[in-house]
């Protein structure tokens, strides 16, 4: 979140010297920004806001401000409805917390398997519902998304299946945003 925040030029104590040079938008629009997400969070849907924003001067960047921008902002974080649609399992185990394995969930900490390699990874329960999480906001967010892009002339693209089905395999989560979610 400090990352959003800089563009609004509020710096966090310990922020980079960077930081102060990546500001786009004024520090007035980010309330209702926030808002929005907190909103949408506590109605158990994903943080997905559209805003029209005002683009300020940024020397640093060269950009000259005075105009707007419509930005989708998709803010990853828990979703009340969508662990509520989990398996009861992972829905269980999510509800351990610290004692479960999906600590600190979505912000889940890769298991280190080989220092000199510097390889980590996560446990397949864990990457599916990483991929679930993502999948189910990016659904959510889709409508948004294609509003941005003008549609001139241009022949609609219907959306392909998520994955092929075959024997007893089928998608993560179903066309709408009602979950039908692989067992994780």
């Amino acid at each position: 979140m400090n990352d959003l925040m800089e563009k609004f030029g509020l710096l966090q104590a310990g922020s980079s010297p960077f930081a102060k040079h990546t500001q786009v938008f004024g520090e007035n629009e980010v309330a209702a920004l926030l808002h929005q997400l907190q909103v949408r969070r506590n109605a158990g849907e994903p943080g997905v806001v559209r805003r029209t924003l005002r683009v300020v001067r940024n020397e640093t960047w060269q950009i000259p401000g005075g105009f707007s921008v419509d930005l989708v902002l998709i803010h990853i974080d828990r979703v009340d409805n969508f662990e509520k649609s989990l398996p009861e399992d992972t829905y269980e185990e999510l509800k351990k917390g610290f004692s479960g394995c999906f600590t600190s969930f979505p912000f889940l900490r890769p298991k280190i398997s080989s220092v000199e390699q510097g390889s980590a990874a996560f446990s397949v329960r864990q990457a599916n519902l990483l991929a679930a999480l993502a999948e189910y906001h990016v659904r959510y967010a889709s409508s948004l998304l294609r509003s941005l892009i003008p549609n001139k002339g241009r022949i609609p693209v219907q959306p392909q299946p998520m994955l092929e089905r075959s024997g007893n395999s089928r998608p993560l989560l179903s066309s709408g945003l009602n979950s039908d979610i692989h067992k994780v």
